[in-house]
This record gives C-alpha cells, sequence and structure tokens, in this order.
C-alpha cells in the first residue's frame, strides 16, 4: 500500500504532461480572478410510459443537437448523462445558463421519447437494470472496478470553484469539512436499494462517499496543493 506521501506525488505527477507543463485542470485561476464557478449535472434517462431507466445514453448523446452535445458527456452508467455550464463570474450566471441547458435537453430528449430527471439516485434499480456505458474508457472501468461499477447509478449536482491560490484552496476546504454532515442529512432522499425501502435515509451515500482528510500545506511540498486543486476545480 503507498504512503500518503507517495500517492501525493502520483497526483503532482498526473498534474503534468510528458513535457513538465501543468495540465489545464491542474492550473490556478489566471490574472487575479477571485473566484470563478461551474456547475455538472447528472441526470437519469427515462421512458415517459412507464417511467423506467432508458440504458441509452451513447445513442442519445450521438442524437443530439451539435450545440448541446457540447456540453454533455456520458457517464459510467448508460443511462446517465452529464451536462455542463461553462465557466462562470457569479452564481447567477451559471445557474442561468444551468437552467437553459436542462430546458435545451427535455426539448431534444422529448423527440426521441425519453424524459431527463434529476435525483440522488433512481429508486426502483434492481442488480438487473445497472448496464455499464460502451466505450474504451468505460469498458476498462467495468473491468478495474468491478460491482462498483455496477452498483446503483448515483446522480449528482457538481459545483466547481476555481480558486487562485494554492494555500486559498486548502483553507477553503478544511472549511467545508465543518459542514458535510449539514450536507449529508440534506442528501437523506434515497433510501430504496434494490427496488425496496430501507431502514436508512441516505442508502447510496455511505457506499460511494467518505470523508476528505483534513490538509496541512507543508513548506516545501507542491504535492498536497497539488491535490487541493483537483479537489475543489
Amino acid at each position: 500500500m503507498p504512503t500518503a506521501a507517495a500517492r501525493l506525488r502520483l497526483v503532482d505527477r498526473a498534474a503534468e504532461t510528458s513535457h513538465g507543463v501543468q495540465r489545464p485542470w491542474a492550473q490556478w485561476n489566471p490574472g487575479g480572478q477571485r473566484y470563478t464557478i461551474g456547475v455538472e449535472e447528472e441526470l437519469m434517462l427515462l421512458t415517459p410510459w412507464d417511467h423506467a431507466l432508458a440504458q441509452s445514453g451513447d445513442e442519445v448523446l450521438a442524437g443530439l443537437s451539435h450545440e448541446l452535445k457540447a456540453r454533455m458527456s456520458v457517464e459510467t452508467h448508460a443511462a446517465v448523462l452529464e451536462l455542463a455550464t461553462g465557466i462562470h463570474r457569479d452564481v447567477s450566471a451559471a445557474t442561468t445558463e444551468l437552467a437553459s441547458l436542462r430546458a435545451q435537453l427535455a426539448h431534444e430528449l422529448g423527440r426521441m421519447g425519453l424524459r431527463p430527471a434529476s435525483a440522488g439516485t433512481y429508486p426502483l434499480a434492481g442488480v438487473d437494470d445497472i448496464r455499464v456505458s460502451a466505450g474504451a474508457r468505460y469498458g476498462m472501468v467495468a473491468a478495474t472496478m468491478r460491482s462498483l461499477a455496477r452498483r446503483h447509478p448515483t446522480m449528482a449536482l457538481h459545483v466547481h470553484v476555481g480558486v487562485p491560490a494554492p494555500d486559498e484552496a486548502i483553507r477553503l476546504l478544511n472549511a467545508f469539512r465543518e459542514v458535510v454532515p449539514v450536507l449529508l442529512s440534506l442528501a437523506a432522499n434515497s433510501p430504496f436499494c434494490d427496488g425496496q425501502d430501507t431502514p436508512g435515509s441516505p442508502r447510496c451515500g455511505p457506499r460511494s462517499s467518505r470523508p476528505s482528510p483534513a490538509l496541512v500545506r507543508p513548506a516545501d511540498s507542491t504535492a498536497t496543493t497539488s491535490m487541493s486543486r483537483r479537489w475543489t476545480r
């Protein structure tokens, strides 16, 4: 098992290309921008007559308009697509674009005989309803993650915040740890497993999430800040 320091060094190397240049996601906000914001939302595909999962993410993506396709991607599960806004300077602009993308997606899916839906998980999915998306990447995910790749699909709205400096990223991450219990309680909306109601509230949350450790930036380490870049962007 690699040590924590070894894992951080691996993350630091992942942030660079073979030529030693930082990848775009590993770069801090240029030009002194205080914060930027972008949103990604995972949506399930449903058939409107019975509200069953439609295992057709790859086919749907191929049939979308060029404009919308540029903002969409498939996910590990074949019944899930993800839409992504651009990078914005304030929340209002990000939510306005998100609302527009949702409306456009609903319109184009309607012409395909499908509906999008947003929820923490699909409550009635059984083991036989879980399929992995086509493509080499997701084949590798399924082969390496095995049963984790075939667990109940979970959907979320991800808010990405670009920050101007490494120290500020670490400060923000440590501050967010204080509200993790509140966020988990707000997410307690999916008590179903294999189509059955369970005693637990966030049934799928504990399976796929765990609190991140507190971060302390060493005096001479870029690995920790590289990790914080990935967690905040």
